[in-house]
C-alpha cells in the first residue's frame, strides 16, 4: 500500500489553517468549492484534523449558493429550449421549423446566460449587434452577383453578404414579414426571462444576477453565515467577482487560491494569469504556510494506438504503482474525454474499487450508437412492392453489431447477422426478418414520418425491453443508468412537444428525437473517496493526488480546439467585457499544471493514431520537454507485444503425436476411409509458399472466417462467371456423356438477345449471391445489374474466342477426383481436386481452369513452379500440371493423346482471344514431356512434408504475407509488391 501523502495537499492546508484559527466556529461558515468532489475531500480533511466530534460547516458549490439566494429553481435545458422557441414564434411571422431552430436556439441560450453572468446590458449589447450587421459590407456589385449566379447557380446562396449568411434564420422570398434573427434578440431575451420567472425557474446567470441584486440591496441581513470561504477557484465571471467583492467589503469573505506550481512562479506564464489577478484583489485571511514547489514530479508519457490501449496501459500503471486494491483513493484517473469512461472502467474495474465522478453525455455511450442505428434504419426504410416495410441490409447489420444490443440479446444478434450475411438483397422485408429472428421483431416495424405517438411508443417499448434485459446482465449497471436517463428524456420530450405544439418539418421526427435526447448528460457518482478516483479534467480543481494518470492528452481534445458558438461577434464581446468566443486555453493550462504540481507520479497517455482525436500530442506534453527535469521525464510507446522480437523464423516441430496422426491421415488411410485427409493443389501451393501457413490451415484447421460482403467482390465475381459457364455447357450436354460444341451452338448462345447467357448469369447470381434456388426470385437492379453487363461481356468474349477453336467436345465441369496418387515406390498420398472444365480438342484432353486474379501464363522450367524465392511463382500452371499428373494415373486410357492445360484469366477477356500457356516461349499443348520432371520435384516437396525431422517453417520472404490471414500472428509487416 502506498503511503497517502496528504500533508501537502492544497485542501488539507486550507483545512489546517481554518481549524487552527476558527475551529470552534466553523459550523457558522459556508465553504464554497469548485465541485462536489472538492467538498468531499475538504470535509475528509476536516474530520481527520478534528480532535473531537463537532458540527461541520456547510460545503456547497457556487451555483448551489446562488440558487439558494435566488429562491428560484434550476431551469431544465430542454424546457428552456422549447420556451425560447415559443417566444421566438411570437416575434416573427416567418417561423423556422423547430428542427432547424434547435441549433440556433442552443447558441442563443448560451449567449443569454453569459450576458447575465457578466452583467451586460442586454439592450445595449443587442443594439450594437444589430448595427454591426447593418453596416456590414458586401464588395460584389449586383452585376457581378448576377453573372456568377448565371454560370454557377448553385453558388447563388453563397453570394449573400457574409453577415446575412451568418445571421439569417431563414431565406425569404420577398416576404415583408420576414425578420433577421439578430433583429429580435433583445425582445427575445426579455420575453424568455419573463416566461422562466413566471414558472419559478432560472438559468445560472439569472441566479447570479438575483443574488447580486439581493446582497447589494439587503446587505448583511440576507447572509445566513458569518463567513463565506471561497476555495480553489480559477476563472470567474464579472458578477461572481462583484458578489465576492461585496462580501469582502462586509468582512464576511475569505479566499484561498491554488497557485503553488513550478509553472505559476513565472510571471509571464499565461496558465495562472487570471488566478494571480484574483490573488491580488482577494487575498487570503490566513497564510497557508507551505513550501514553494519548484520541481515537477516523476512523469511518464505514453503513446498508445487506441483508446482501449490507453485504458489497459493505465491499468498496468496502477499495478506498477502498487496502488492499494482495497482503497486507492490517493490515485486519480483523469479523463479529458468522457468517451474514455467505458474502456477505463472495463480495464480497471476488475482489479480495483472505483469512485466514478464523471458527467457523461449520452452521445458518448452505447445508447448513442443504438439511437443512431435505429434512426438510420427507419430513415432508409421503404414499403416494397407488396406494401411490406423493407430495411436496408447495411443498416440492419450495423444495428445488430452494436455493443448494447449484442449484450442484451446476443443470440438474436447472431441470428440477425447470419440472416443478413446469407441474404444478398439490398432491402430485406420485415416479414422475412421477423420470421428469421423473432427475438428482435419489435425493432422492425413500419413508422410513419412525423407520427410522434407511434415513434414514442416504439422508443419506449425499446427502452423497456433493453432495461429489462440489462437487469439480468452482470456489469450492465452503467447501461441501466444510461437507459433510465434516456427514458426520462423521452418522457420529458413527449410532454414538452405536446404542451408547446411543436411542428416538425424537413426531417424525420425520429431523427429530431435522437438529437434532442442525446444532448442529455448522465452524472455518475460512486462511493466518494473510496477506491481509485475517476474524474473529468474539469472536476479536478482544488484537488491533489499522489498518483495521477491523465488520458487522451491530444490536441483538439485537451485543450479543445475551436470557437464557442455565439451570436455575439468577438469585437462586441471584447467591448462589453465578455470572454472571447475561442476556447480559453489559459484555463486548460491552469487545470493541467495545477493537477500535477503536488503529485508524486504522473502518467500521461495520448492517442498516436492520425485522425480527429489522435496523432498529435497535446501542447502541454511538448511544454514539459522544456519545463521538466529530463531525469524525471520518460517517454514510452504503449504496446502489449513483447519488448523485443527474435529475428529467427518461426518453426513448429512435427514430432507431436497430434501432428504425426494428422500427417499419416494423408497417406496411411485409403481415400474411402472417413478419417482420411486429402491434399489439394491449393494446399500444396500453400506449403511451397509458407510451411507454417500450411500447418495452421491444414493441420490445425484454422481458417479466417469468410465475411460475405453486400456487394459482388472479386471472389464472388469469378465464382458467378465460372458457374454461368458450367450452367451453359451442362444444359447443352444434358444427360449425355459429352456434347460437341460447334460454331452453330455458340452462335445460338450469342444471338442478339443473349437470352441463354442472361439466364445462366441470373441463375448463377441467384444461387451464389442470393443463396436461393427459387427461380421466381428476381435479380435486383442497381450494382448487380451493372456487374451483369460486365459479366455478360466476358462470357460473350470467351465464347467468341472458343468459337475460333470449334468444334470441340465438352465432357464435364467441376470434375471431382479423389485418388491415391503414387509418385514413386516410397510416396503415395491422398489427393483431391476439382477440375473446372474438361474438353476434348483435336483428340486430346483440355483442362480449363478459370482465374480471376493476375495469373502468369508462362514459365521457363519446371523448377520455377517450386521456387518461392524469385519472382511471382506461377501457381496456376503448377496446379494444372498437378491435375495432369494425377489424372494420368486416375484415367490413363483417356490421356493417351496427352493433356493440354488452359488458364482462362477472366479479367483479361476485354477482347475475344484465348491466350495459351507457354513453356520456354512456345505454347504448351501437351504436359506429358514435363510430368516426369514435375513428379520428381513434387516428390521432394512431399518427402519434406512427411519428414518428421524437418519442422514447419515460416516463409523466408514476405511475398506470401500480403494477404495472409496469419500475418499478425507471425508479426509480419509485408512490403508492398
Amino acid at each position: 500500500m502506498t503511503e497517502l501523502n496528504e500533508e501537502n495537499f492544497f485542501l488539507r492546508r486550507v483545512a489546517e489553517v481554518l481549524m487552527a484559527h476558527d475551529g470552534s466556529k466553523l459550523h457558522r461558515f459556508c465553504i464554497i468549492v469548485p465541485s462536489r468532489q472538492a467538498g468531499d475531500w475538504f470535509l475528509r480533511h476536516l474530520r481527520k484534523l478534528a480532535r473531537r466530534p463537532g458540527l461541520t460547516p456547510l460545503v456547497i458549490t457556487l451555483p448551489e449558493l446562488f440558487e439558494d439566494m435566488s429562491g428560484l429553481c434550476r431551469a431544465d435545458s430542454l424546457e428552456s429550449l422549447f420556451l425560447l422557441y415559443e417566444e421566438y414564434r411570437k416575434l416573427t411571422a416567418a417561423v423556422e421549423p423547430f428542427d432547424r431552430f434547435r441549433f440556433w436556439g442552443e447558441m442563443i441560450l448560451n449567449d443569454f446566460d453569459e450576458i447575465d453572468r457578466f452583467n451586460v446590458d442586454s439592450r445595449d449589447l443587442f443594439t450594437n449587434v444589430k448595427r454591426l450587421r447593418e453596416i456590414a459590407t458586401d464588395y460584389l456589385t449586383d452585376g457581378q452577383r448576377k453573372a456568377i449566379s448565371f454560370y454557377w447557380p448553385s453558388a447563388a446562396r453563397d453570394l449573400q453578404p457574409v453577415s446575412d449568411r451568418m445571421w439569417l434564420h431563414l431565406y425569404p422570398d420577398g416576404d415583408s414579414s420576414f425578420k433577421r434573427l439578430w433583429e429580435i434578440l433583445s425582445p427575445l431575451y426579455a420575453g424568455f426571462q419573463k416566461r422562466l420567472r413566471n414558472l419559478g425557474a432560472a438559468t445560472y446567470g439569472m441566479f447570479l444576477r438575483d443574488a447580486l441584486r439581493r446582497v447589494t440591496a439587503e446587505g448583511e441581513s440576507c447572509l445566513k453565515f458569518d463567513r463565506y470561504v471561497f476555495i480553489g477557484f480559477d476563472m470567474l465571471a464579472t458578477n461572481e467577482v462583484a458578489f465576492m467583492s461585496i462580501l469582502q467589503n462586509l468582512g464576511r469573505a475569505d479566499f484561498y487560491w491554488k497557485v503553488n506550481s513550478p509553472v505559476f512562479r513565472n510571471p509571464d506564464s499565461h496558465a495562472a494569469h487570471y488566478v494571480r489577478h484574483f490573488v491580488d484583489i482577494f487575498p487570503s485571511r490566513y497564510d497557508l504556510v507551505e513550501d514553494e514547489i519548484t520541481t515537477f514530479p516523476e512523469i511518464e508519457i505514453v503513446g498508445c494506438a487506441s483508446r482501449d490501449a490507453q485504458a489497459r496501459m493505465a491499468a498496468q500503471c496502477l499495478a506498477k504503482w502498487n496502488v492499494d486494491s482495497d482503497d486507492g483513493c490517493d490515485t486519480a484517473l483523469v479523463l479529458t474525454d468522457t468517451a474514455m469512461l467505458s474502456p477505463v472502467v472495463d480495464s480497471v474495474g476488475s482489479a480495483y474499487p472505483m469512485s466514478i465522478n464523471v458527467g457523461v453525455s449520452l452521445r458518448d455511450t452505447p445508447i448513442a450508437n443504438l439511437m443512431r442505428c435505429i434512426t438510420r434504419l427507419h430513415a432508409h426504410s421503404r414499403l416494397n412492392a407488396e406494401g411490406i416495410p423493407a430495411f436496408f441490409r447495411e443498416d440492419i447489420r450495423l444495428l445488430a453489431a452494436g455493443s448494447l444490443l449484442q449484450a442484451v440479446e446476443p443470440e438474436g444478434c447472431r441470428k440477425l447477422l447470419a440472416f443478413v450475411a446469407n441474404s444478398r438483397s439490398f432491402a430485406l422485408a420485415s416479414s422475412e426478418i421477423n420470421e428469421a429472428v423473432p427475438e428482435l421483431s419489435m425493432l422492425f416495424v413500419h413508422l410513419k414520418d412525423n407520427d410522434f405517438d407511434a415513434i414514442f411508443k416504439y422508443l419506449e417499448e425499446l427502452v423497456a425491453f433493453l432495461t429489462e434485459r440489462c437487469v439480468h446482465i452482470d456489469g450492465a449497471f452503467r447501461d441501466r443508468l444510461y437507459l433510465e436517463s434516456l427514458d426520462r428524456s423521452l418522457k420529458r420530450l413527449k410532454s414538452s412537444l405536446s404542451r408547446y405544439n411543436i411542428d416538425v418539418r424537413e426531417t424525420t421526427a425520429l431523427y429530431m428525437l435522437e438529437r434532442l435526447t442525446l444532448r442529455e448528460t448522465v452524472s455518475l457518482r460512486g462511493k466518494r473517496l473510496e477506491g481509485v478516483q475517476i474524474l473529468g479534467i474539469g472536476d479536478t480543481r482544488a484537488l491533489d493526488f499522489n498518483n495521477v494518470a491523465i488520458l487522451t492528452m491530444n490536441e483538439k481534445v485537451f485543450p479543445r480546439r475551436g470557437s464557442r458558438k455565439s451570436f455575439i461577434p468577438d469585437v462586441i464581446r471584447k467591448s462589453f467585457g465578455l470572454p472571447p468566443s475561442r476556447t480559453d486555453e489559459n484555463r486548460a493550462a491552469y487545470l493541467f499544471y495545477s493537477l500535477i504540481a503536488r503529485a508524486r507520479r504522473v502518467s500521461i497517455y495520448y492517442d498516436t493514431r492520425k485522425g480527429r482525436s489522435g496523432g498529435d500530442a497535446s501542447r502541454y506534453i511538448l511544454q514539459l520537454l522544456y519545463l521538466a527535469n529530463p531525469d524525471k521525464l520518460r517517454f514510452v510507446r504503449g504496446s502489449f507485444k513483447p519488448e523485443s522480437f527474435s529475428t529467427d523464423l518461426i518453426s513448429v516441430s512435427k514430432k507431436s503425436p497430434e501432428i504425426i496422426d494428422a500427417l499419416n491421415s494423408y497417406r496411411m488411410l485409403e481415400p474411402n476411409d472417413p478419417q482420411a485427409r486429402f491434399l489439394s493443389a491449393s494446399a500444396l501451393n500453400t506449403y511451397i509458399g509458407c510451411q507454417l501457413k500450411f500447418y495452421l490451415e491444414n493441420i490445425c484447421g484454422l481458417y479466417q472466417e469468410e465475411f460475405r460482403e453486400n456487394y459482388v467482390d472479386a471472389g464472388m465475381y469469378g465464382s458467378i462467371v465460372h458457374r454461368a459457364f458450367e450452367l451453359l455447357y451442362n444444359e447443352a450436354r444434358g444427360n449425355r456423356k459429352s456434347v460437341t460444341v460447334d460454331s452453330a451452338l455458340i452462335d445460338r448462345w450469342l444471338d442478339p438477345s443473349m437470352r441463354k447467357i442472361d439466364k445462366a448469369l441470373e441463375d448463377a447470381l441467384r444461387e451464389l449471391y442470393y443463396n436461393s434456388d427459387d427461380v421466381s426470385k428476381k435479380v435486383q437492379r442497381g450494382e448487380t445489374m451493372m456487374l451483369m453487363t460486365v459479366m455478360r461481356k466476358i462470357l460473350k468474349n470467351v465464347l467468341i474466342a472458343e468459337r475460333a477453336s470449334a468444334p470441340f467436345e465438352f465432357i464435364c465441369a467441376e470434375k471431382l477426383v479423389k485418388h491415391r496418387w503414387t509418385l514413386n515406390d516410397d510416396i503415395s498420398v491422398n489427393i483431391k481436386m476439382f477440375i473446372d472444365r474438361i474438353d476434348r480438342r483435336n483428340g486430346h484432353l483440355v483442362f480449363v481452369d478459370y482465374k480471376t486474379g493476375d495469373e502468369s501464363l508462362s514459365f521457363d522450367s519446371v523448377g520455377e513452379l517450386f521456387d518461392n524465392s524469385g519472382k511471382k511463382r506461377p501457381k496456376g500452371i503448377m496446379q494444372l500440371l498437378l491435375y495432369s499428373s494425377v489424372y494420368s494415373q486416375f484415367r490413363p486410357s483417356e490421356c493417351d493423346n496427352g493433356i493440354e492445360p488452359q488458364l482462362y484469366r477472366l479479367r483479361s477477356f476485354s477482347r475475344p482471344a484465348l491466350e495459351p500457356i507457354t513453356y520456354n516461349g512456345s505454347p504448351l499443348t501437351d504436359t506429358r514431356p514435363l510430368l516426369e520432371e514435375f513428379n520428381a520435384e513434387m516428390s521432394k516437396v512431399i518427402e519434406e512434408l512427411f519428414d518428421l525431422d524437418v519442422p514447419f517453417r515460416q516463409s523466408e520472404t514476405d511475398k506470401e504475407c500480403k494477404f495472409c490471414s496469419f500475418k499478425q500472428l507471425c508479426n509480419r509487416n509485408p512490403r508492398q509488391y
